[in-house]
């Protein structure tokens, strides 16, 4: 792990890793640009507060960024890194989707089947719905 005095100097190192950050308080993603500007208003809110001499940020060798005091086993990590785009991993999401969809076995048009279409169930004679998995013929 790397130190910085600066939350700047953190985020431009670990930007060198990764692809993009989770924002680990709020689950958001953030790429690099929105992550410099959250660093530098940390760096302004930091230089205001006069306990911010015992603060130094940190990055992993991944890219996350963290925080912490003299003592580095007490860090908070801030930034958690993403090995991709966010943009690239929901269109992967979507694909994925998709072709589950397109796999998805449809039920007969007419009568109850034997065995239930969606989890291989045997059903009763004249049944609607499966009595395992719910689902409707």
């Amino acid at each position: 792990m790397k130190h910085y005095k600066t939350m700047t100097g953190a985020v431009q190192a670990a930007a060198k890793l990764c692809a993009g950050w989770l924002v680990l308080e709020s689950g958001e993603y953030i790429e690099a640009d929105a992550a410099a500007y959250l660093a530098r208003v940390t760096d302004r809110l930091d230089h205001e507060d006069d306990a911010a001499d015992e603060i130094y940020y940190l990055t992993s060798d991944e890219g996350a960024v963290g925080v912490t005091s003299k003592y580095e086993y007490l860090a908070q990590w801030i930034l958690i890194p993403l090995e991709r785009p966010m943009a690239e991993i929901e269109a992967d999401i979507e694909k994925e989707l998709q072709a589950r969809q397109q796999q998805a076995p449809t039920a007969p048009a007419q009568g109850t089947p034997a065995f239930c279409p969606y989890c291989g169930f045997k059903q009763q004679p004249g049944a609607k719905f499966c009595p395992d998995c719910g689902r409707q013929f």
